[in-house]
């Protein structure tokens, strides 16, 4: 297994690492970091993240990995890879996520 990182996931991992750095540059460096190492172990395990509940009706087959108690990894496993399409925000208001995904998925 490998993975592939979507041009919007890596803009979110960005987006959170820069807004973090500017109140906090080492726990943006932490949380960097948990969320890399998190995502990283599906390599090993693809399906350890469940069928996402926002997401479970859309045939791509989206799956999440809660990372810490903040963020969720969006991915999707096709063949060798897991791609990581999003990573989300648990804040937010959940609704949002389809809207965003629509918007941003790269692969159908």
């Amino acid at each position: 297994m490998r993975i592939v990182f979507s041009a919007w996931s890596v803009e979110k991992l960005e987006g959170y690492y820069n807004y973090l750095h500017t109140l906090n540059p080492g726990a943006a460096a932490r949380n960097h970091n948990k969320l890399l190492d998190g995502i990283e172990r599906l390599v090993v395990q693809p399906l350890m993240g469940r069928v996402e509940p926002t997401l479970e009706h859309h045939p791509a087959g989206f799956r999440s990995l809660v990372i810490g108690k903040r963020y969720k990894a969006i991915y999707i496993v096709k063949q060798d890879n897991v791609y990581v399409v999003d990573i989300w925000d648990c804040r937010r208001d959940p609704a949002r996520l389809v809207d965003e995904l629509t918007d941003n998925l790269e692969w159908n």
